[in-house]
């Protein structure tokens, strides 16, 4: 994996440090003229000792500057999403096509089309929403976003109605500038929610477009478990873990991802 990574970074004409001025002991590059670094983990490496990897995140996260964020790949990303990968690391090194959304137009979309996009450009498990969206540039689809059922939401003092963004997906090579900003107004304008809420996955971003959007950090969710086969690579929950058969069990090792942000947009302030 890391020599097949550091071919991509090399045919692509993307500068690189490995290590830089972190440990050298563990596999992580510095991609030059930006703020992303890149930490690559193999599977093996925490088949005996899983919860090592909770240290290596507390770890990385606080040797790393503030400016800085640390991507996390997974082999089994690696091997299974590999071209979609590749996609949001040309996009970290600037290199994806940029579209403007001013030029695009917004559309409702059905599960299939929504679902056969999440499949082609998104690293996360495909799920259908209850409200799909999508940005269409000269007749083809290169955003989609998708909203959870309105939420009845009651506090101490007050009572409101809130929905979940559960999925935001470019397609692979293409930056919208403009484009989830676009799709959220009009979800606003189309539905009055009172807040929209979303969880940040912080393997991959740190909610910085989110935020200037006004959206606040009001939370934080913990490292999670996930558990990967080691010949398929096939990435499953715990809860599904706990239904397999014992013989099936040995077929998987236990990881972790880095954790997630809430983070909440109040419309009314």
């Amino acid at each position: 994996m890391i020599k097949q990574f550091l071919d991509f970074l090399n045919l692509n004409n993307i500068n690189y440090q490995v290590n830089s001025r972190l440990d050298s002991k563990r596999r992580l590059i510095k991609l030059q003229n930006s703020n992303f670094i890149i930490s690559l983990h193999l599977i093996n490496d925490f088949i005996e000792q899983p919860d090592k990897l909770i240290e290596e995140l507390v770890w990385q996260k606080n040797h790393a500057k503030q400016t800085e964020k640390i991507i996390h790949i997974w082999e089994d990303q690696w091997e299974s999403k590999q071209e979609i990968v590749k996609a949001r690391v040309l996009a970290f090194a600037g290199k994806n096509k940029t579209i403007f959304a001013r030029k695009t137009s917004i559309q409702a979309i059905n599960k299939i089309d929504f679902i056969d996009f999440l499949k082609r450009h998104h690293l996360n498990i495909p799920i259908n929403t209850k409200h799909k969206f999508a940005l269409v540039h000269e007749g083809e689809i290169v955003s989609v976003i998708g909203f959870g059922k309105k939420l009845l939401m009651k506090d101490k003092d007050s009572v409101h109605y809130s929905y979940e963004l559960i999925r935001h997906c470019n397609k692979s090579g293409i930056t919208v500038t403009g484009g989830m900003s676009k799709l959220i107004k009009h979800f606003i304008n189309t539905f009055s929610p009172d807040d929209i809420m979303t969880y940040i996955d912080k393997d991959w971003g740190n909610g910085r477009s989110y935020l200037m959007m006004n959206f606040k950090k009001v939370g934080e969710i913990p490292p999670q478990e996930f558990w990967i086969n080691t010949e398929t690579y096939e990435r499953i929950y715990t809860y599904h873990y706990d239904k397999l058969d014992e013989s099936q069990k040995h077929d998987y090792a236990k990881i972790y991802n880095s954790g997630s942000d809430k983070l909440v947009l109040d419309i009314h302030n």
